[in-house]
């Protein structure tokens, strides 16, 4: 699955958990784990984060936000995609 926003929309509606390799915004490498649509610790209002980056909740650090442009691995379902920038 090449599209990114194919494998996205997949995981969501798995409601699974995944992992992400990418490139934080100042340079250095980071690999976090967790599932989308998880709304535990949501106080309301409106959110901040755009619709176009990977917004979940990490295992080990909450809520996170993944720009898709510094994606570099996602594994879902013991299967490794991987992206180049």
């Amino acid at each position: 699955m090449k599209d990114l926003n194919e494998l996205k929309e997949k995981i969501k509606s798995s409601g699974k958990f995944f992992s992400v390799r990418f490139i934080k915004s100042d340079g250095e490498e980071r690999f976090l784990r967790g599932r989308f649509g998880v709304h535990k610790f949501v106080k309301g209002g409106v959110s901040t984060l755009k619709n176009d980056n990977w917004n979940f909740f990490d295992v080990n650090d909450g809520y996170r936000s993944v720009r898709p442009e510094t994606i570099l691995e996602v594994v879902f379902n013991h299967e490794s995609f991987s992206y180049e920038n």
